[in-house]
Order: structure tokens, then C-alpha cells, then sequence
């Protein structure tokens, strides 16, 4: 995955399956559609990546090589001084950026208009560009304060999440037809209450949970899909 497709991806994706359902202005169906298979590619490729690599599987980066991204407000200053809280792992020319918390090497993430994105290190010689990439997969603030579920091929990803209480879950529809997320199931009494939360194909919603338990929702158009917010006092633990 070199470095023009990082750009397609960074610069299109939230348009094309986080963001509108239209493609954008000055694209053409026939790239809408191939940025839309390069970004299940990517989904596939980040899969693959270890959410808790093992030490040894990681490295530094040298902070004076660190170029930042004007467009992402994060100068070259920035980039290095951020650099320098993570270690790596290398795929090709890219070096995904992982932090230590607890015991466990997490993802960076960062939230952009409302989405998670890794921070990657796109490596172009003789220096390393902060770029950062739509997320695919669960997703934890530190502490447990927000979670990202994905919903994708009618599923909801992963289907059980741990939250703390007054914390917020969105919901981000990956599918090309819309769900919801919907609580209590049929016969059931919660003390969060009723919701129902309806996501349009590439939209998101969220919901803040205020009282300590298990609840269990659905998505009111295909039944079958079923998920668990479990929230708890304090920080959730990795």
C-alpha cells in the first residue's frame, strides 16, 4: 500500500463510507467505486494488524525525520514531540503508531470529524509523513469514556462493549443499507429506558449511557443482529 493510495484514502474516505452517501465533487462513479474497494482492502489490511503486539514487534522511529501535516494542523515540531510517546509497527513503508497503556500496546487513535483514524508514518526517503487513516475495528478511549461499534456485513463490531458510566457509544455504519440500534428487546424493562438510533449506509450515531448494567439491543430492520453495552463504574480496564 504505497503512499498515492494513503492520500486517496485520507482524502476520500469519510466522504465515500463514513461520510455522505454521495461521491464527491470532481469524482467520477467509476473512482467512487474503486476508492470504495480500495478501502475494503484497507479495512481487510488493518484486520490483519495486531490490536496488542508483543514488544519485540515494535520500534522506534528517529523524532528528526518526522515531517507533520499541514492539513491535520500538526507542524513538523508536533509530529516529533508526538513521536516520541510512541512505538511502531512496520508494514512496507508505513509505521503504525501504537502507545503503552496498562500492560497491553494499544492503536493510537484520534478522532476527526467525529471518526476514528490511526496515526500512521508514511515513510517517503529520507523522512516519515504523519498521515492519518480511517479506522476499521473497536475502538476504547483510555479510561472507557467513548467506544466505537462498526456495523459491517450486518453485524455489529464487536458485538459485546464495555463503557463507564456517563460514557458515550456511537455507532458507525459501514453497510450500504441502513440499520439502527435500538433498545430495549421486545419484552425487556432497562433503566437507560427506550432508544433507537437509525444510521442512513456511511452515517454514525451515539448515545451516552447513564446507569450501571447490561443492556442488549437490536437493529429494528434485520432483527437478527443483536449487541450488549455493558457499563461500569470507573475506568474501563484494557
Amino acid at each position: 500500500m504505497g503512499w498515492p493510495r494513503i492520500q486517496v484514502i485520507a482524502g476520500l474516505a469519510c466522504t465515500l463510507v463514513l461520510g455522505a452517501c454521495e461521491k464527491p465533487p470532481g469524482v467520477s462513479a467509476h473512482q467512487a467505486k474503486d476508492v470504495k474497494a480500495r478501502l475494503a482492502e484497507e479495512a481487510l489490511f488493518q484486520a490483519r494488524l495486531p490490536e496488542n503486539p508483543r514488544d519485540e514487534q515494535l520500534m522506534n522511529l528517529p523524532s528528526a525525520l518526522m515531517q507533520g501535516d499541514s492539513a491535520e494542523g500538526y507542524s513538523a515540531q508536533q509530529a516529533r514531540a508526538l513521536s516520541r510517546e510512541y512505538q511502531y509497527m512496520r508494514e512496507g513503508n508505513q509505521y503504525f503508531a501504537y502507545r503503552r497503556v496498562g500492560n497491553r500496546n494499544e492503536p493510537v487513535i484520534v478522532m476527526r470529524r467525529g471518526r476514528p483514524h490511526r496515526v500512521v508514518y508514511v515513510f517517503i526517503a529520507p523522512y516519515y509523513y504523519y498521515r492519518l487513516v480511517p479506522f476499521y475495528g473497536q475502538y476504547t478511549v483510555p479510561g472507557g469514556s467513548q467506544v466505537i461499534v462498526t456495523i459491517q456485513n450486518f453485524a455489529f463490531r464487536p458485538s459485546v462493549v464495555r463503557v463507564r458510566r456517563d460514557g458515550r457509544v456511537t455507532w458507525v455504519n459501514q453497510d450500504s443499507v441502513a440499520h439502527t440500534a435500538t433498545a430495549p428487546l421486545p419484552g425487556q424493562v432497562t433503566t437507560e429506558g427506550a432508544w433507537d438510533l437509525v444510521m442512513p449506509p456511511g452515517q454514525s450515531a451515539s448515545r451516552r449511557f447513564l446507569s450501571l448494567g447490561r443492556f442488549e439491543y437490536t437493529c429494528r430492520f434485520h432483527p437478527s443482529m443483536r449487541g450488549t453495552v455493558v457499563v461500569v463504574e470507573g475506568p474501563v480496564r484494557p
